[in-house]
């Protein structure tokens, strides 16, 4: 493990240049104080970030978390540690000061997750499998137009693609691909094969976005995070309500201070909505996002073993009122989020 140390402050430091750590790549900057001490010092239990909270007598003193007597640096590289040069300055914030839009949130896309043109050339795939075809073309014109300010390329294909009556195809299309949405129908349209396929691409590390709505529309969708996660979409709620951020669990909003929120101090949660169900924790591996303005999870996502998918029961917002609260800046997020950059910085360099 190589670690480049570089002074900013008498208390502060960072982390800069290349390093490895656990088999993941990093090249990007990792802030001290963000950082946690993954575990005690063995031989003296120091946890300090700054001078020895045991005295002289055990440690002549330590330096961030690297105790100078037992010669020790053990650090935990969570995502919240890790500062990617991808994202904006205010990553993580949700109230940021300056001019505001009309429902409260910050103006401007220095407010987003994402630097503009940060992610140029990546490209990201859309399954619409809704019947629904109007809707589907709006969307795509919401979504194409709104991932483009980042750099992404959107490569949109609607149930008549080839990609639905073959799985090979749509293993092609993601071969090189960032990340992977699907937008359900209230039939299932995929097979077997083509449920492989989306899960091994998850596992390998690229994002998953599975998006539901409100009853029947999540089929195929359920058919995947039940394999993955254990978790399913279901119910038919007429929502049409703008949450702020929520107070915390079951109060309706976002989650406070996630990358996935940045920016957003008021949301839309769509207009007739399901809720995931299932084991969902905030200490789970399916956590909660998003609670509706009756207090359901709308929206989870998963972060864990390298991985990350988002799970959704709005799949309305892509189409209607897309000019209502956070709508597109929360589109931007995600797909800057499930680009999985902690992982794979070494295709940013």
């Amino acid at each position: 493990v190589g670690f480049q140390v570089e002074k900013t402050g008498d208390y502060d430091g960072k982390i800069v240049g290349y390093y490895e750590l656990f088999g993941r790549e990093f090249d990007s900057q990792a802030y001290l104080p963000t950082l946690k001490a993954k575990s005690a010092c063995p031989k003296c239990g120091n946890m300090a970030q700054g001078g020895c909270s045991h005295g002289v007598k055990l440690c002549k003193g330590c330096v961030g978390e690297y105790c100078q007597t037992c010669d020790q640096l053990e650090l935990d590289f969570s995502v919240s540690g890790i500062k990617s040069s991808q994202y904006g300055d205010f990553a993580g914030q949700n109230d940021i000061a300056g001019a505001k839009d009309r429902f409260g949130n910050a103006l401007g896309s220095q407010a987003d997750l994402g630097r503009d043109g940060a992610f140029h050339g990546k490209k990201v795939v859309i399954l619409w499998l809704c019947c629904e075809h109007e809707n589907g073309q709006t969307s795509c014109r919401n979504v194409t137009s709104a991932l483009k300010q980042k750099g992404f390329v959107v490569d949109f294909n609607d149930e008549r693609s080839s990609a639905v009556s073959s799985a090979s195809v749509l293993k092609s299309k993601l071969t090189d691909a960032c990340q992977f949405w699907l937008i359900a129908d209230r039939d299932k349209k995929l097979t077997e094969e083509h449920y492989r396929v989306i899960c091994d691409f998850y596992r390998s590390g690229r994002g998953l976005y599975l998006w539901a709505d409100n009853t029947p529309f999540f089929k195929d969708v359920n058919e995947i995070s039940s394999r993955l996660f254990g978790v399913t979409m279901d119910g038919d709620y007429y929502g049409d309500q703008i949450i702020g951020v929520s107070a915390g669990v079951g109060k309706p909003g976002v989650l406070r201070g996630h990358l996935l929120s940045t920016g957003i101090q008021n949301f839309y949660e769509g207009i007739t909505i399901s809720t995931v169900k299932g084991n969902i924790s905030e200490n789970g591996t399916v956590k909660p996002l998003t609670y509706d303005s009756q207090g359901g999870v709308v929206s989870a996502f998963v972060d864990a073993g390298g991985c990350r998918c988002l799970i959704d029961g709005g799949f309305t917002r892509l189409f209607h009122s897309w000019d209502k609260a956070g709508t597109d800046r929360y589109v931007k997020n995600a797909a800057v989020w499930l680009a999985n950059v902690e992982r794979f910085q070494h295709e940013y360099r």
